[in-house]
């Protein structure tokens, strides 16, 4: 992770839990691989498809994962606690001055997860690998659930606690992402994914079978990311590329900046973020402040927060006819797949050369440059008046950096 020279203050992190099962809708769904991968492998059998001898043997062992129960649903898989562990040990070692301390005392750190599983775990496997601990001084995760009833977190869950998020929700739909969809690209691809995988007999396979294969590609590889999913054998580089760009379309106007009401449901957050380094700025020292703020929530906290700060918003918006299209802003790889984190550094730098105060902005780790920086990523005090559209109260005298890591295609979600 790149660090400025300077005097390090507090660390606020919004951080998605890790990668998790899938929830009991889908894994009831996903029974019916079972039945698509006998018919692979019987009409491969029988001469039909293109697929290669190593392949159809792999499809004729492979089974549904053990660890895929009702009981396990939607909570953090073995892959995932070892994710945020990981996490915490690349901070620590990025900003050891910050993170390397004896012990935890909850007046220097503040940890903050929702009631959920995979949250409460993520949060506990974080403090791990900060702390080397084997032991917390959280609740149980495993005693969390879905039917514990949610409190009025608008920093964390905000669209659950908005009935118009909700209210639009149920009522919304999706025309661009339909419109692909009807489109040729997609009606190709579902042509010739019948046809290689010997699938034809079954004389018509519906875009949402499809879309199972596909959401199993993404779960196998994301749970297992030394070994390749079977489900993604099926597909074609560019129809992996086509079912990307239509997830796009489905999360721009669900969760994205193409919603309205998704940099609104960010504005809580952000302004959190703001209100800590406010304070800190107020202080003539940082003795009395936390080191580390680190929240623990879901993809849709992280989209509503980047949408608050202007992050993957296309101009002109996306639509069904940008395909192929590579350059757009946009990208579920990057705006919220599992583990990925939005973190803010400040820094208090009294060398001659920049302003005293400077915020240091990194999604998932790494930099990315964006309008106004510098040849170092570094832009003048002012950008942060030109983040998102809310003109937050707390401007400040600062610098910023914002960094984003490029995740693998099939890992994300």
């Amino acid at each position: 992770m790149k660090r400025l020279q300077g005097q390090i203050s507090p660390m606020w992190m919004l951080q998605r839990h890790g990668t998790r099962y899938c929830d009991t809708r889908e894994m009831r769904k996903f029974h019916k691989l079972l039945g698509f991968r006998d018919t692979i492998v019987k009409n491969h059998e029988r001469g039909d498809g293109k697929l290669c001898s190593s392949d159809i043997e792999k499809f004729r062992l492979w089974r549904l994962d053990p660890g895929m129960t009702e009981a396990t649903s939607d909570n953090l898989v073995p892959q995932g606690y070892i994710e945020l562990r990981s996490i915490a040990q690349r901070l620590g070692h990025a900003f050891p001055e910050l993170l390397h301390v004896p012990h935890y005392d909850e007046k220097e750190f503040l940890f903050r997860a929702t009631n959920r599983q995979r949250t409460q775990a993520s949060m506990q496997s974080f403090y791990g690998g900060i702390f080397n601990a084997s032991t917390y001084p959280f609740n149980d995760p495993q005693s969390y659930n879905e039917d514990r009833s949610t409190p009025k977190d608008f920093i964390l869950l905000a669209h659950k606690n908005c009935p118009a998020w909700t209210a639009s929700t149920i009522a919304r739909k999706n025309i661009e992402r339909d419109q692909f969809t009807q489109g040729p690209e997609m009606q190709i691809l579902f042509r010739e994914i019948l046809n290689r995988n010997a699938m034809h007999l079954l004389l018509f396979l519906p875009a949402d079978e499809i879309k199972l294969m596909y959401d199993m590609c993404r779960y196998e590889s994301a749970w297992y990311p030394a070994r390749e999913s079977i489900w993604c054998i099926p597909f074609s580089r560019t129809e992996l590329e086509i079912l990307e760009f239509r997830q796009d379309l489905d999360y721009y106007y669900f969760a994205g900046p193409g919603r309205d009401l998704s940099p609104k449901m960010g504005c809580k957050t952000l302004a959190d973020m703001f209100e800590h380094f406010r304070r800190l700025e107020d202080e003539k020292s940082s003795t009395s402040q936390v080191k580390g703020v680190f929240y623990f929530a879901h993809t849709l906290t992280i989209q509503h927060l980047l949408s608050a700060m202007g992050i993957g918003v296309d101009s002109p918006p996306m639509t069904a006819k940008d395909y192929p299209s590579t350059n757009r802003n946009y990208r579920t790889s990057l705006n919220g797949p599992f583990a990925t984190n939005v973190n803010a550094v400040f820094y208090r730098c009294n060398d001659n050369t920049s302003s005293t105060n400077q915020v240091m902005f990194h999604i998932a780790e790494r930099p990315l440059k964006i309008s106004g920086c510098n040849a170092n990523g570094m832009t003048k005090n002012n950008l942060l008046r030109n983040v998102g559209n809310n003109n937050p109260p707390f401007i400040g005298n600062y610098l910023i950096m914002i960094g984003l890591l490029v995740f693998q295609l099939l890992q994300l979600f």
